[in-house]
């Protein structure tokens, strides 16, 4: 639905839209490349690699705001669309790094949303908690995936090692934020997701 709230007009998308497509092509990316590396069979799992290549290819062209890359984001929106009606996207997938898939501006633009926009009000308070565990969950889990992302090779600075620190102290505090959910510990949860804005 943010996609399509996105890529709705050329204007739109020339005007800044382009930025918010940015942002999401490289999640729809990272979530791919994870399906696609995942040891078991689930959904999308031989779509992924095609998908990854697609939806990595498209967050780097999402750099501007031109009518091609305007019909691209189009065609890839179609892509997403199709995915999830269960048809299988049929391409040939190329390899594709991390650090291409995972770039880090954007990156930092997924994580900043899911902490600001939706760890830190749902774990505000005991009510907005107990009424929020799976969205906690859901976010805490995509946390700790790009602070795994971000430790490996070829990524940017993930060869310094107060910045690999960092990136690990997030996928710990993601992980005690997921064990908080479980135990329906809402303040563990609020410690542990204040423990994610810091390492962020």
């Amino acid at each position: 639905s943010r996609v399509d709230g996105i890529i709705t007009t050329p204007a739109k998308f020339a005007s800044g839209g382009y930025g918010e497509a940015r942002r999401e092509f490289t999640l729809l990316g990272s979530l791919m490349g994870i399906i696609a590396q995942y040891p078991e069979e689930i959904r999308w799992k031989s779509s992924a690699p095609y998908a990854r290549t697609a939806f990595a290819r498209m967050a780097a062209n999402c750099k501007v705001g031109t009518q091609p890359v305007y019909n691209e984001a189009k065609l890839r929106q179609q892509d997403l669309q199709d995915l999830l009606k269960g048809t299988k996207l049929n391409g040939t997938p190329e390899e594709t790094a991390w650090a291409d898939t995972a770039d880090r501006g954007p990156t930092m633009q997924i994580l900043e949303w899911a902490l600001r926009e939706n760890l830190a009000p749902h774990t505000s308070n005991e009510d907005n908690f107990g009424n929020n565990l799976d969205e906690i969950a859901k976010y805490a889990e995509l946390v700790a995936a790009y602070g795994q992302i971000l430790q490996l090779e070829g990524m940017t600075d993930a060869d310094d090692e107060t910045y690999a620190q960092y990136s690990a102290a997030m996928v710990s505090a993601a992980k005690e934020t997921l064990k908080a959910v479980k135990s329906k510990d809402a303040e563990l949860a609020r410690t542990a997701v204040s423990k994610i804005d810091q390492s962020c």
